[in-house]
């Protein structure tokens, strides 16, 4: 009677000792309603049964340490490295411990082992999604600053034309009062033109043109000292 409870402990056994793929498969018969059983009343338990991405992952979690069972013991003669899946190539796991003393030790052992995966699949899951909720907000927090940064930045630059666009429309006010020929080489000035130029449109020597430039930007400088003595 107890030979027949322990038959998934066998059935694991066998593929432990031997790693042949239809010991596997025989022993996935019996063992995959354990696991996704247990896989189901873990994550009741833990209140995630409605997040199938867990189950998934957590069985295949209990899969993968299965499949690699056979690294844990030394290969029986005749049975070479090609006859094994190619997962067991990877780290060794613990090996399963057949008891006969102990009833369904098999489904003792599959039920101790899905419960901790589960468990490591909610808690690397609970990781990540700290991990984004941390990025989300750190991601947040660099947009709001960037988008302040860009608002002040905006700020002073409308706040710098409006200044400019001052100051030239009170030049173009003080150059109302100059005479025509001086007027005419200020607009000049201010359009860019070089002094090669201003003195050929003006017709006069280049030196000239310099000396009654200074001459009407000193006079310029005096008028705006006066209008910020005014205010």
């Amino acid at each position: 009677m107890q030979a027949q409870e322990n038959q998934l402990g066998h059935l694991l056994f066998a593929w432990q000792q031997h790693g042949l793929a239809g010991d596997f498969e025989k022993f996935l018969v019996y063992a995959l309603p354990v696991i996704e059983g247990t896989v189901r009343q873990q994550l009741t338990h833990l209140n995630q049964l409605a997040d199938q991405a867990l189950a998934d992952e957590a069985l295949a979690l209990v899969l993968d340490h299965l499949r690699r069972l056979p690294t844990c013991v030394d290969k029986p003669p005749g049975i070479t490295r090609g006859q094994l899946p190619s997962s067991t190539a990877e780290r060794p796991v613990s090996c399963f411990r057949l008891s006969a003393d102990v009833a369904n030790s098999g489904e003792r052992y599959l039920t101790w082992l899905t419960q901790r995966r589960t468990v490591d699949t909610i808690r690397r899951c609970q990781r990540e999604r700290q991990r984004c909720r941390n990025f989300s907000a750190l991601a947040q927090g660099q947009l709001a600053r960037a988008q302040a940064a860009n608002e002040r930045g905006l700020r002073r630059e409308a706040q710098q034309t409006e200044i400019n666009d001052n100051r030239l429309a009170w030049i173009h006010r003080m150059l109302a009062e100059l005479s025509p020929p001086d007027r005419l080489l200020m607009e000049l000035v201010l359009e860019g033109k070089t002094l090669v130029v201003i003195s050929h449109v003006l017709d006069c020597a280049e030196g000239t043109v310099s000396r009654r430039r200074k001459r009407i930007e000193a006079w310029l400088r005096r008028q705006a000292l006066c209008a910020d003595d005014d205010r």
